[in-house]
């Protein structure tokens, strides 16, 4: 009974250890489901960034050749840029010409803005790169450096976000490349007074070690535990009948 226990015990957290390594469901609804966006250190940059102030520029690298399933020219499809909350699902943000509605900032639960570039513009309803053929898909160009330095102390608030960049139709979400934000208040910083690290860059949640680092570890212990029994079972069973000399 004991080394069943032993058994079923290392099998859950075996399957606890799986469970961690392996990427996660998508939390949007329906048929769209987010692409990764990549936190970079400036315009056409490769190098992740993992955390900043309100001033610090950075941008969002999609994947190669992302694009709108049409063009803007031909089709009327937008490029957006988006910043909410960690509990809204970024495929379902609504949009109207000056970005995610309801257009809101200064509280957590209802923040709803676009991203803002360096020159506090914001980045919404940007047209695509002409389609090579009608029907084609549009390119999605033209993404430029970001910051926070739009907001005053109390405009951002803390929190865990999902920041992006959305390709829609009518105002409704057609495709999205999504990454996290995690923005904690920071006295010394200026103008917004708050401090930001990207989870993605960094491989945690923010809040601790990175999911793939906990997976090895169990892994490891799961590992040496089931070997570890192995032997101890074989060293205290008797030999098997067949294997004694006569």
């Amino acid at each position: 009974m004991a080394s069943r226990w032993r058994v079923g015990g290392a099998t859950a957290v075996g399957l606890l250890a799986v469970a961690l390594w392996l990427p996660q469901p998508s939390s949007a609804a329906g048929s769209v489901t987010p692409e990764p966006a990549q936190m970079v250190s400036g315009i056409d940059s490769t190098e992740a960034i993992e955390e900043g102030g309100s001033a610090t520029e950075f941008s969002l690298r999609l994947s190669d050749g992302a694009s709108c399933p049409g063009d803007s020219a031909d089709d009327d499809y937008r490029v957006n840029s988006y910043m909410v909350p960690f509990s809204v699902d970024p495929a379902g943000v609504t949009y109207n010409g000056l970005g995610p509605t309801p257009n809101e900032y200064g509280t957590f639960a209802t923040f709803r803005q676009p991203l803002y570039d360096a020159d506090s513009n914001s980045f919404v309803s940007a047209q695509t790169a002409d389609a090579v053929q009608p029907g084609d898909p549009g390119l999605i160009i033209g993404i430029p450096s970001f910051d926070f330095a739009v907001y005053k102390p109390g405009d951002l608030p803390a929190g865990r976000y999902h920041v992006g960049i959305a390709c829609t139709l009518n105002n409704e979400v057609v495709k999205v490349w999504d990454t996290e934000l995690v923005v904690t208040s920071a006295a010394g910083d200026e103008p917004a007074a708050i401090h930001w690290t990207n989870p993605a860059a960094s491989g945690s949640d923010g809040s601790g070690p990175s999911r793939s680092l906990v997976a090895v570890v169990l892994a490891i212990v799961v590992t040496a535990g089931i070997g570890a029994l192995a032997v101890r079972r074989r060293a205290s069973s008797p030999a098997h009948p067949l294997s004694q000399e006569e």
